[in-house]
């Protein structure tokens, strides 16, 4: 845009002579400045040319990088909606077997009370049929448990008495129960190995906390059973007395239990 003007400013420097000539030096002077004054304008306008290509440019690859993003993003958000949906059909479904699995549970439940309730009616049964057997029925079984036993605890009456065993098999539980109904017990409580029934502390000591003899059977129950008994003699949560006993059959069972209230043995 200034060549032109420069140019024809030149032109008339040339032409001018005489009195002109200290103005025309004058003037060169300032031409020059105005010329170094337009390489250096020149010289920055083709730098900011060249930088704004450069914005360009980086203008451009932020907006190729940005519509990247933006579909990697969308991507993203298809998958997540996709598994979000998969996660909300996988617990509807989880919640639906929880349902089934509860209702299971009660009908299982209602099913164990019934049989429960067969068994109690079951075990009334036979304690009345036993009443009815008379002395002679209750000498004969007496006479099962040996002559040992006959001949020296035919004195012992456990009709007051509530006893506790605990470990042993159920098996050997209900022979022993038997067994001391004909010396007059009527209340046998059984405390299962942990490999049978899992039983609490507290419920522990809700079975056994009244009975007059508790009967640990140390060849036949768990460790920590053993050792919730100790502990709730030890703080004096047991009302009656503690024995252990190295034998798990229904004999020697029954044996210890009598030569106990015949004779009173040592407590732990």
């Amino acid at each position: 845009m200034l060549k032109p003007v420069l140019h024809a400013f030149q032109m008339f420097l040339k032409g001018a002579t005489g009195k002109d000539r200290q103005a025309k030096h004058h003037l060169s002077d300032h031409l020059f400045k105005v010329q170094v004054a337009y390489d250096q304008l020149q010289q920055q306008f083709d730098q900011l040319q060249l930088e704004n290509e450069r914005l360009l440019k980086t203008t451009d690859d932020l907006e190729k990088q940005l519509q990247r993003n933006q579909t990697e993003l969308e991507e993203l958000i298809t998958l997540a909606d996709t598994d979000a949906k998969f996660l909300i059909s996988e617990n509807q479904s989880l919640q639906l077997r929880l349902r089934d699995s509860e209702d299971e549970k009660e009908s299982l439940q209602v099913a164990r009370g019934q049989l429960l309730g067969r068994v109690a009616v079951l075990e009334r049964q036979l304690d009345l049929e036993g009443y009815r057997t008379g002395n002679g029925q209750a000498t004969a079984n007496r006479a099962e448990l040996g002559s040992v036993e006959a001949a020296d605890f035919s004195e012992v009456s456990l009709a007051n008495i509530s006893l506790a065993l605990v470990g042993g098999h159920e098996t050997t539980y209900r022979e022993v129960r038997k067994a001391l109904r004909q010396y007059g017990l009527k209340r046998c409580i059984h405390v299962p190995p942990h490999s049978i029934a899992s039983n609490s502390r507290q419920q522990i000591k809700d079975k056994i906390g009244n009975c007059d003899l508790v009967v640990t059977i140390t060849s036949y129950v768990d460790h920590s059973v053993s050792k919730c008994v100790k502990q709730l003699k030890d703080a004096q949560l047991l009302a009656g007395e503690c024995i252990r006993v190295s034998c798990h059959g229904k004999s020697g069972l029954v044996r210890e239990v009598l030569q106990y209230f015949a004779e009173p043995a040592a407590t732990i």
